[in-house]
C-alpha cells in the first residue's frame, strides 16, 4: 500500500480509500479543522481527537453518511494550542488516522 505524504492545505485532512496516514497538518488553534473523506458505502461516521497519550479530547458524532466524498467541519477553537493531536475517522468498521499539530 502506498502512503501519500503530501500535506493538505488550510487544515484539511483527506482520507482517500486505502490511505491510512495522509500526513501531518499544522493548524492554528483559532482555525477549524476540515476532515475530507471518501466512503465506499453508507456508514455511520465518527471523528475523534486524541492527545498523544491516547486520551480522548473531543468526539464528533457526524451521523450516517451516504456513499461518496464528504467534508466535515470540526470546531477546535476550545482545544489548547502547542500540542499534537491524532484525528481518528471511523466509518462503519474502518478507522483511519492522521496527526495534527496545534499551534
Amino acid at each position: 500500500m502506498m502512503i501519500s505524504r503530501t500535506p493538505a492545505p488550510h487544515g484539511i485532512i483527506r482520507f482517500p480509500p486505502l490511505i491510512v496516514n495522509f500526513g501531518n497538518i499544522v493548524l492554528q488553534a483559532s482555525q477549524k479543522l476540515f476532515v475530507r473523506y471518501l466512503i465506499p458505502q453508507e456508514a455511520p461516521v465518527v471523528i475523534r481527537l486524541f492527545d498523544v497519550s491516547g486520551k480522548l479530547i473531543k468526539r464528533f458524532d457526524v451521523g450516517t453518511r451516504a456513499l461518496g466524498d464528504h467534508t466535515e467541519c470540526c470546531a477546535v477553537q476550545d482545544i489548547a494550542a502547542n500540542r499534537v493531536l491524532i484525528v481518528a475517522l471511523s466509518a462503519g468498521k474502518t478507522t483511519l488516522s492522521s496527526k495534527v499539530v496545534m499551534r
